[in-house]
């Protein structure tokens, strides 16, 4: 598959067609035409500091339901937490990430309808897989 690269200042991302990725707000959202789903992006940049696994993991415990499970993530040259879970209230599976590589901390969800997250999370995996940090941004 044909991807195209999106990039910041602090990370970068292959995005595989039909897929696009467009800066919306603080984010950087990335969907495709049949829009079953939505990832986003979030950055941070710690001053002082590497974030640490600690960090990524509180991050994330505060970031889900108490009953979800949190298990330990790598995407591409980032590495943190995920967690999913459904929202029943709103019928809303949701996949989430926070990841880091040196002071870079990346805050990442996927969402789509329940029972509908079969259909992309393997190219949600694909595209994230391909996460690396930018020279100078850690």
């Amino acid at each position: 598959m044909r991807s195209n690269t999106f990039h910041n200042s602090l990370w970068q991302i292959a995005v595989i067609r039909p897929w696009r990725a467009q800066e919306v707000d603080d984010c950087v959202e990335i969907t495709q035409p049949e829009a079953i789903g939505a990832i986003h992006i979030s950055s941070a940049l710690k001053q002082d500091s590497t974030v640490s696994d600690t960090e990524t993991r509180a991050q994330i415990q505060q970031q889900c339901p108490d009953d979800a499970d949190i298990e330990p993530a790598q995407l591409g040259g980032f590495i943190g937490h995920s967690t999913e879970y459904v929202d029943w209230n709103d019928s809303v599976f949701w996949k989430k990430w926070i990841v880091a590589s040196g002071r870079v901390l990346l805050f990442i969800t996927y969402n789509c309808k329940r029972g509908e997250e079969q259909l992309e999370l393997p190219q949600v995996s694909q595209i994230l897989s391909s996460l690396q940090p930018r020279p100078g941004g850690a």
